[in-house]
């Protein structure tokens, strides 16, 4: 079979499952594992090149909801499957369809188990009361993660203040963002990796008044951990975990 994954997250789970000498190619910015970056590249994910599709003689198409406009209605060469996850369930299905997809349907269960006894692990371990947090995908204009990502705060322990669970990540007025007044902000932009810019977020106008900025709780965390609806989302759980076990603890000593 002859694969091409138009998103990052198509290739970790490719990765996962077993499958990865049946890629033939990927976009420049499939990262993980490592050693995909030595695939045959085709664009830049949301940019990527579809008029290039037929030149890989695919078998299997594999797109997120970042899909080029060009592909929505793809006659060409392959299969194309695309997937638009709105929660946890939703990524469990994705892989087990991918799964079925390459060949690979036990390997994909037990990718669902391994990431639901991470999950029942994360959430037995929880302390307190929920932390009230933001979370923030992009930076301009500000935008609240929805879809999976309060999911992830749950189990974690956290509550997001401004989205709820299967609501598209969106822009919001500042004047919600006081009202809430989080505990906690968390950045996990998009395409930043762990790149940290603390100066961005807090000398934006009117945020000086939140909570979480007076008292110096604002994060960064790698956002293939949480923007990537894949089986890193427990390793996503378990870095949001600690952030706020450690600031119940700090609470603790007051």
């Amino acid at each position: 079979m002859r694969i091409v994954s138009l998103a990052p997250v198509m290739t970790e789970i490719l990765y996962a499952l077993g499958a990865a000498d049946d890629i033939v190619a990927v976009t420049r910015f499939c990262d993980w594992p490592p050693e995909a970056l030595a695939k045959q590249k085709i664009g830049a994910w949301i940019n990527s090149e579809p008029e290039k599709l037929n030149e890989f003689k695919p078998d299997l198409i594999l797109a997120s909801y970042y899909m080029p406009e060009s592909l929505r209605q793809w006659s060409g060469a392959g299969q194309l499957l695309r997937f638009e996850p709105k929660n946890l369930w939703d990524v469990f299905e994705s892989i087990r369809v991918i799964g079925e997809a390459v060949g690979k349907s036990r390997r994909a269960e037990d990718i669902v188990k391994e990431m639901k006894n991470g999950f029942r692990q994360i959430r037995s371990s929880r302390r307190g009361q929920p932390v009230r947090v933001y979370m923030e995908e992009w930076f301009e204009p500000p935008l609240a993660a929805g879809n999976w990502v309060p999911e992830i705060v749950a189990i974690a322990g956290g509550e997001e203040v401004i989205i709820e669970t299967g609501q598209p990540s969106r822009t919001f007025p500042l004047a919600a963002l006081l009202m809430a007044d989080p505990d906690l902000i968390i950045c996990h932009w998009l395409g930043w990796g762990e790149r940290i810019d603390h100066d961005r977020l807090v000398n934006r106008p009117g945020w000086q008044d939140l909570r979480a900025i007076k008292t110096g709780q604002v994060f960064f965390i790698d956002d293939a951990l949480i923007n990537r609806p894949g089986p890193r989302l427990v390793e996503g759980a378990r870095a949001l975990s600690k952030i706020f076990t450690q600031h119940i603890s700090a609470l603790l000593t007051l």
